[in-house]
């Protein structure tokens, strides 16, 4: 078996930039003051975002799970190959907590009673923990997408060993 799930493909390459929205949307939400009218309705659409990745996201763990996958990858140094692999289990851990920070903050701030009543945000939104936590998890996730995206055009343009195609649409 060459190629992953088709199920697993087609999640990936939507995901792909529904989380650089979702990244980009929250890096604007959170430059914004908390007393702008619009930036509550701004996080509501970044928190149905965020809901969505988060469904999606394990619809695709459930399938790579249960389904078969191709072998793990030898590019020939046992480090790079543990790295690839951990990289990967660490993609899946950091939206799961990136989702579980941003629900937490909401329920504590009661983000949606304040969707729900137009009202602004609390200026002690951006201190609560779970905000930092958001905004650090996030910024993680940020660096581990780039250097995941820079080891796939490594390997696809660089050393042309035909990995790009695991996660690619064709006979499986």
């Amino acid at each position: 078996m060459k190629r992953y799930h088709f199920l697993i493909v087609i999640l990936h390459w939507l995901m792909v930039p529904m989380i650089f929205m979702a990244l980009f949307m929250g890096n604007e939400i959170a430059n914004m003051a908390n007393d702008i009218d619009f930036k509550i309705d701004r996080i509501d659409i970044h928190m149905k975002a965020g809901m969505l990745i988060a469904g999606l996201m394990l619809i695709r763990l459930l399938t790579r799970i249960f389904s078969k996958n191709p072998a793990e990858v030898d590019i020939g140094h046992p480090v790079l190959n543990k790295l690839g692999v951990w990289t990967h289990y660490l993609l899946y851990m950091l939206v799961f907590m990136i989702v579980a920070s941003g629900i937490s903050m909401s329920l504590g701030a009661d983000i949606p009673g304040l969707i729900l009543s137009s009202s602004t945000l609390p200026d002690s939104i951006s201190d609560m923990p779970q905000r930092i936590a958001h905004g650090i998890l996030t910024k993680i996730l940020f660096v581990v997408l780039l250097g995941h995206i820079g080891a796939s055009l490594y390997h696809q343009f660089i050393k042309k060993d035909g990995l790009f195609s695991r996660m690619w649409f064709g006979k499986r």
